[in-house]
């Protein structure tokens, strides 16, 4: 099997968006493209003037139905990944790829269908702050196809990428839990002292003026 890593852009709306996910694809390392239903397929005005070339050496398929594509992709030892928030699915950031990997991304407005979600074997979304919910899907496909390229072990990225990005989480985990610790210990030691953990979101006061220290959060 030649292709490591291939995109699935099922009923994509907007042809700037699939130019844009041809460019981006064609610098994360992504091997071929399929499109299915009415996404738009090159040639196009519009789809070319975004990708700006991509489109002409980065292999793309066309399939007019994305559930027999998906079927034919399993059959040949595909994962397939849903780029989805449903209820099982798992932070992009914290997901171990397993290629072949087949990274399935949806229409701008419905997302991948529940009918699609059937032909997948797990489904991976990216954290969100505020108050949106999503990301623009070709922005969205952009980080999720640089991502697994990282964790592929692609030479675009510098190697020991993967245990650098570890070792931050858990020094971001073990500066938390640490700090916490330490103002407790510090709060027995030195009396009644008012504190904010970074776990929680009420001020604490902790008396040492029975002898043994109590913890009264507001």
């Amino acid at each position: 099997m030649k292709e490591k890593f291939v995109l699935v852009l099922p009923d994509i709306r907007s042809a700037h968006n699939v130019g844009a996910m041809f460019r981006t694809a064609d610098g994360a390392g992504v091997d071929k493209i399929y499109l299915t239903g009415y996404t738009a397929r090159p040639p196009h005005p519009q789809l070319d003037k975004v990708s700006l070339g991509a489109e002409k050496w980065l292999p793309s398929e066309y399939h007019r139905q994305t559930w027999r594509l998906l079927t034919q992709l399993r059959e040949k030892g595909y994962n397939i990944v849903a780029l989805e928030k449903t209820a099982t699915s798992r932070n992009l950031f914290g997901f171990k790829p397993k290629f072949p990997l087949a990274l399935v991304v949806g229409n701008e407005k419905t997302g991948v269908t529940k009918n699609l979600l059937k032909y997948c074997q797990s489904a991976v979304h990216i954290p969100m702050a505020g108050k949106k919910s999503s990301l623009n899907v070709s922005v969205a496909a952009g980080v999720a196809m640089y991502q697994i390229s990282l964790a592929s072990g692609s030479p675009l990225f510098p190697k020991g990428s993967l245990w650098l990005a570890g070792m931050t989480r858990f020094a971001g985990h073990f500066l938390t839990t640490f700090t916490s610790t330490l103002l407790v210990l510090l709060a027995a030691a030195f009396g009644q002292v008012i504190f904010k953990t970074p776990s929680l979101n009420s001020a604490c006061t902790l008396s040492s003026s029975t002898g043994a220290g109590k913890a009264i959060c507001r």
